[in-house]
């Protein structure tokens, strides 16, 4: 398979024309397509990133800048699942338009275009492990433009005096597209240290079955039902029911560790994601040593979560870095995982842990200590998470 792959890559970035002529005849299904072909190139480019950022860092403007691993980490998470999802909704786009431009629809081709097109930007995204290289990516991308000019007309086969027209249209609407996806992603960037990570033991059978579920939402035309499918084909269970937005307020006391509540915020979203979510925000002007201390507690419930995490695959995983700063720890600790991040110099942290699969507990303050961040998400308990009531 690894030998296949890089085949097919050496023959679409250097002989475009004949590889999408070879393209055209191939019968392969889309599931074979991702993860034969998508879901390692997408993965390879994510994890460049993540190691060129966390361990290499960049500098800029002579400041020197590394992303905490997990902030970076989650990163990359998410960027191979909106990866993958992008690829179903950009066939989904070309699919649908075929018509409009004299094309005749044919779910099949339209993913191979949607599947091949992008190889330039993942294959550049790569030397993201060289931070000062990622610049390059610009270069991927718009290589990848001229594949799809390329390929399009050969794969859809519009009449010749549209295939220019078609391909232009196309790509606007999948710059929308992509604008929402990414809208939709950054509600699962957590800010850098936060994060939970849980592994996803799906065998390759099970997988096939979850992205044939995604092909079959993406030619429905719901864009719902399409991010329902992604969320299972990553782990999820799309069909979980959300907990009542009401009940989640109730959860925010008026004082915490001796701070006052100055704000409590509920949001709920049911299209195109699943997704509830809590903010409470507590704060005291000064205490006794002249210090601002805030503490931000938030709880998100969403299918989604587990979903992001399982796909990134370390499970069991535990990580510890610290300096003469502070520290970031990952711990499993009775069977889920804690995040742990504090910065001596502004007395500032981060504190979090994944409950029961599907809510993200996590507290963020300064000057506090972190005793407060672990009492603030502890006194969530498993228990009261369960208890609640779910939305009708």
């Amino acid at each position: 398979m690894a030998q296949a792959l890089i085949e097919r890559v050496k023959g679409i970035l250097l002989s475009p024309k004949a590889e999408w002529d070879k393209i055209d005849t191939e019968t392969a299904e889309p599931q074979s397509v991702i993860t034969g072909y998508v879901l390692p190139l997408v993965a390879i480019a994510a994890i460049a990133g993540l190691i060129g950022m966390s361990i290499f860092g960049v500098k800029v403007l002579g400041v020197s800048y590394k992303a905490p691993f997990f902030g970076a980490l989650t990163g990359a998470v998410v960027q191979i699942a909106f990866g993958v999802a992008f690829v179903f909704v950009f066939a989904f786009i070309i699919n649908s338009l075929a018509p409009t431009f004299g094309a005749a629809k044919n779910w099949g081709q339209a993913f191979k275009v949607a599947a091949y097109a992008p190889t330039a930007a993942w294959v550049a995204g790569m030397l993201a492990i060289i931070p000062m290289l990622g610049v390059l990516g610009v270069v991927g991308g718009l290589y990848s433009l001229y594949l799809l000019f390329v390929g399009m007309p050969k794969l859809m086969k519009p009449p010749a005096e549209k295939a220019t027209s078609y391909t232009i249209v196309s790509i606007v609407v999948a710059i929308i597209a992509s604008i929402i996806l990414g809208a939709i992603a950054g509600m699962f960037m957590p800010k850098p240290g936060i994060g939970t990570y849980s592994g996803d033991n799906t065998s390759t059978s099970e997988f096939e079955r979850r992205a044939d579920a995604l092909e079959k939402a993406s030619e429905s035309g719901d864009l719902g039902a399409i991010m329902d499918a992604a969320t299972g084909m990553l782990g999820g269970d799309a069909n979980a029911p959300l907990v009542e937005a009401a009940s989640l307020r109730n959860l925010a006391p008026e004082k915490l560790n001796g701070l006052n509540r100055q704000s409590l915020d509920v949001e709920s979203l049911s299209v195109p994601i699943k997704m509830v979510t809590m903010t409470a925000r507590y704060q005291n002007e000064r205490n006794s040593n002249d210090e601002n201390q805030q503490i931000t507690l938030k709880i998100t419930n969403s299918p989604m979560i587990s979903a992001v995490v399982g796909i990134s695959g370390i499970a069991g995983a535990e990580y510890d870095r610290s300096s003469d700063d502070g520290y970031e720890r990952l711990t499993r600790k009775g069977g889920g995982m804690v995040i742990e991040e504090w910065r001596k110099s502004s007395k500032s942290g981060r504190y979090g842990r994944l409950v029961a699969d599907m809510f993200m507990v996590e507290a963020e303050g300064s000057g506090v200590d972190m005793k407060d961040l672990k009492d603030a998400v502890h006194d969530i308990s498993e228990r009261k998470l369960k208890n609640l009531p779910n939305a009708e």
